[in-house]
């Protein structure tokens, strides 16, 4: 899953459909400080991490069914090469969440129960486009799985909703 690719398929999908499209409101919480987000029990080996996505569920209400198909093939295409993440010892969970996500994410909620973890972060991407992710995962050693579901609140459509299957999986040290 990459937030980025995320965002920019819901973007391209909105423009399909001739609709308009509009940043989300900035976050109305306060983004947590490095100390909110330790690793506690959520760490992962260093090294570099292989990451890949896959979509469960795309969904925008009244895009036609052939922009939805170009859409779902569109984020396969972006989604068939892994992206890579270097993991150190001192990157915090909120740092490699966000660089397997290839967006720059602050979490405005964090919550890890043994290696369990809640978030809810606000992405945004090189063009500028904003979001709200909800992650849920489990951290083993040298792997992840997460489930992050989007949701974007677009002017005179409704809400854009994506949910993606993300594993990471540490494939050895980083270059």
């Amino acid at each position: 899953m990459k937030v980025r690719l995320i965002l920019s398929v819901a973007a391209a999908a909105l423009t399909l459909a001739a609709c308009g499209s509009s940043k989300d409101e900035d976050a109305k919480d306060a983004a947590l400080s490095a100390d909110d987000v330790g690793a506690g029990d959520l760490t992962l080996t260093a090294g570099q991490y292989s990451s890949t996505v896959e979509l469960v569920e795309f969904d925008l209400p009244g895009l036609p069914a052939d922009v939805k198909s170009m859409a779902e093939r569109a984020f396969a295409d972006g989604a068939k090469e892994p992206s890579l993440t270097c993991v150190t010892k001192d990157s915090t969970p909120e740092e490699w969440i966000s660089e397997m996500n290839q967006s720059n994410c602050t979490a405005s909620d964090f919550k890890q129960s043994g290696n369990s973890f809640t978030a809810t972060m606000q992405c945004k991407d090189a063009e500028g486009l904003n979001g709200t992710v909800n992650f849920e995962g489990t951290v083993g050693g040298d792997n992840v799985q997460m489930e992050a579901r989007f949701e974007q609140a677009i002017p005179q459509v409704g809400t854009a909703k994506m949910h993606m299957r993300v594993t990471g999986t540490r494939v050895g040290d980083c270059s």
